[in-house]
Order: structure tokens, then sequence, then C-alpha cells
């Protein structure tokens, strides 16, 4: 299986009154969960590079030339800033001037599956909110067999995914400011903060951990953190429509295994 992580992360400026502190707390998070054997065992000539600065063209020939090569998943993380619009089309701001929508990404694979989390506003007007990730990134360390034990799990619950699955993991409901402090967005947080405390639960025997069940699980957290102004929302948009994980049973890729 041909994959593809690409993490994205605008932190804003202080001059602009808009610096987001969790965000670079964010990109080092994720990156080290998805290194890690559990969080999919990912390599580096499967990440993209780049964290900062992209241009939406810039991040559109990078997905072309995987999509070229034969890819056949990938996710994308983004945190920082976004907003949307009356008509619910979201948009995330790539770089000062450079704002992609969520509906250009979903262009951009058409045949491939594709899991994307969002650490982001959704606010109708442009607004920054302050909130919360993790504290100690996730470092696993395995002899190379587990490894591959464990990458092979991974991979074979993708295949499992509906075709042309675009799975959209994010932060907020439409209209909703997402919280960000130092540790990070508070989605995030709580939901690598669940990945490894259930990882290094010895008890808890279930092998393959799908993303909406660690959604679900983070998502409380997240609403009683935000004292109810944050509401994450999880969808599965497939050719015959966009399906909410709440009313619909769907099979979502993996989050992590153990």
């Amino acid at each position: 299986m041909k994959r593809c992580l690409i993490i994205i992360g605008n932190q804003g400026t202080p001059s602009k009154g808009n610096y987001l502190p969790g965000v670079s707390r964010d990109v080092n998070n994720y990156l080290s969960f998805f290194k890690s054997d559990n969080g999919g065992a990912w390599e580096d000539d499967e990440i993209i590079p780049k964290v900062y600065d992209w241009t939406s063209w810039g991040l559109y020939l990078n997905i072309l030339q995987r999509r070229l090569n034969g890819l056949d998943y990938a996710i994308i993380v983004f945190t920082g800033h976004g907003y949307a619009l009356k008509n619910g089309e979201t948009y995330f701001e790539l770089s000062e001037g450079h704002d992609v929508s969520l509906s250009t990404i979903k262009s951009w694979f058409p045949t491939q599956k594709v899991l994307m989390i969002a650490d982001s506003c959704q606010s109708f007007v442009n607004l920054y909110r302050e909130g919360g990730i993790l504290g100690e990134a996730l470092i696993q360390k395995s002899f190379s067999s587990r490894r591959d034990y464990l990458r092979n799990l991974y991979n074979n619950h993708i295949e499992s995914v509906p075709q042309k699955a675009f799975i959209f993991a994010s932060a907020v409901s439409p209209g909703e400011g997402a919280n960000d402090s130092s540790k990070g967005g508070l989605y995030s947080y709580n939901m690598l903060s669940m990945a490894n405390s259930i990882i290094n639960n010895t008890v808890l025997s279930k092998s393959v951990w799908s993303i909406d069940i660690i959604h679900n699980m983070a998502k409380t957290n997240v609403e009683k953190g935000s004292d109810g102004q944050q509401h994450p929302k999880l969808t599965m948009t497939l050719t015959s429509g966009t399906y909410d994980s709440e009313l619909y049973s769907l099979t979502f890729p993996p989050f992590f295994v153990k």
C-alpha cells in the first residue's frame, strides 16, 4: 500500500494578534504519534516534510506527484487558522493570503481513501480563540518485527474502508471556534492523550482503534473543556453523499493499532 502523510501548521504571527502557541506542539505530537509503531509506523519517505508556509498550488502539486506514483491512502492533519462561510464551505488558512477550501482538498483525491484531521476554527466570522494538546510526544520503540506486524494490521484495516472515502475529523462544528493553548489544540490534545492512555493500558486488548472511536471519546472531553462551545464532528464523504458518524454505521480508518 502506498501511503502519504501531510501535516500542515499555520501559527499566525504575534504582531497581528493571531498567533496560536499550540500549533508547533500539535505538529510535533502528531508527527511522533504517526511515526510510532502504534500510530501506523509511517516512514520518512511516506511523510511530506514541509509543514509551514504552504500555498494551495504547492500543496496540490505535492499531492499530485504522490497520486501519479500510485497513492492509495493519505492522512492530512491541519492545525491552525480556519473559518467557514454561511453557505457551509470550510476554509483552511495554509499561510498568510493562501486559503484552501475543504471541497477543493477533496477534489484532489478522486480515487484515494483519505483521513483529514482539522484542529481549526470554523467560525462564520474570522474569530481566533484560545485553547489546548499533548504534553508529552508519543515515541514508541520496539523490534522491527513488531513494527512490521502493527503496520500490516493498520494497512489491512484501511483496506476495509469504503473506496474513495474522504473522512473529515473536525475539532468543531460549523460556526464554532477551536480552543488552542501552549499545550496545543483542545481536540488534538484529547485525541492523542486518549490514544496514549489506551496504548499503555494492558487490560484493553482490542487491536484496532478506528478514528470514530477515538473521536467520540475525545468529543466528550472537548465539549466539557470548552464549556459547551466546541462540538467536534466526524463525517465520511462517498460518491453517494456525506454521512455523519453519529447517524450512520460506517467503517472508518484506524487511528492507531496495538
